[in-house]
């Protein structure tokens, strides 16, 4: 961990109280009632881990929420556009020049800063633009990447979906380096994220299970894979919305909903035309 000592790191949570599946998610508490709102979940959660946290929300009046919560707790906030997720972090680098940004949704609160730090030292010592983790349930990988390759990336951002989704051009763009922090384990098909009235109720569990049994992150995932595997399977059929970074992608992810739906025959009708066009 020598070389993170001479590192600036940023921690950027993205967060925002609008959303169509489960709105105000961010400061919903775990555990149901009055629990820690899964935003301070994810910052306590940071704080053994040496860097600045700061919570990227938009100038929209509904987050006003959010950036008292923060005044309150005394994180920093930064508010920018709504929609221009990218601009956000964009900005952020311009005021802090962060060696490297840790990009955090406030939608997935059992982070394993273990692991975080892990997959930090990966990146720096690969000396690369991008790093992400694979192998981890959905809610818990990681995605690392430079200041300056983000600063970089912003003339590569083509579309609205790029500014979205903030990191599309520094996975697509072959001017970036890439690299990838591979975890082995049978957990990587669970849900830890909470998107969903579904993915809510499975995290209040798990939160539960936390409290009384003072494990984070991996091994509290690993330790109810174990002794109570069922509890997943209360989030197991939400379908996941997608960002790929070509049509390839998109097509392989629909395919896999219509399977997980069992709807085979159509799966397998796209599958075909797939393969006729590549």
């Amino acid at each position: 961990m020598d070389k993170q000592v001479n590192q600036s790191i940023g921690f950027v949570i993205q967060a925002r109280m609008k959303s169509k599946r489960l709105p105000g998610k961010v400061l919903l508490p775990l555990p149901f009632i009055d629990g820690t709102p899964i935003l301070g979940y994810i910052e306590n959660a940071l704080r053994s881990n040496n860097g600045k946290v700061i919570v990227a929300t938009s100038i929209n009046r509904e987050n006003d929420q959010i950036y008292d919560f923060c005044l309150k707790n005394k994180i920093e906030c930064f508010r920018g556009n709504e929609d221009d997720v990218l601009s956000r972090f964009i900005e952020i680098q311009e005021i802090h020049n962060f060696d490297c940004i840790v990009r955090l949704t406030a939608d997935n609160p059992f982070i394993d800063h273990e692991l975080i730090n892990k997959v930090i030292e990966f990146h720096i010592k690969s000396n690369n633009d991008y790093t992400h983790s694979n192998g981890l349930p959905l809610g818990m990988n990681i995605e690392i990447f430079n200041g300056i390759a983000l600063l970089k990336s912003k003339q590569y951002a083509l579309n609205e979906q790029d500014r979205e989704h903030v990191t599309l051009a520094l996975k697509r763009e072959e001017i970036f380096k890439k690299g990838i922090y591979s975890f082995s384990g049978e957990i990587q098909n669970h849900r830890l994220t909470v998107d969903t009235v579904q993915d809510y109720l499975t995290a209040n569990i798990v939160a539960e299970i936390q409290k009384e049994t003072k494990y984070n992150g991996i091994k509290l995932i690993e330790h109810i894979q174990e002794e109570f595997p069922w509890i997943f399977e209360g989030n197991g059929d939400i379908v996941q919305k997608n960002a790929g970074i070509h049509i390839k992608d998109e097509i392989e992810a629909a395919i896999l909903v219509l399977e997980k739906l069992e709807f085979n025959r159509s799966a397998s009708i796209l599958k075909n035309e797939s393969c006729k066009k590549t």
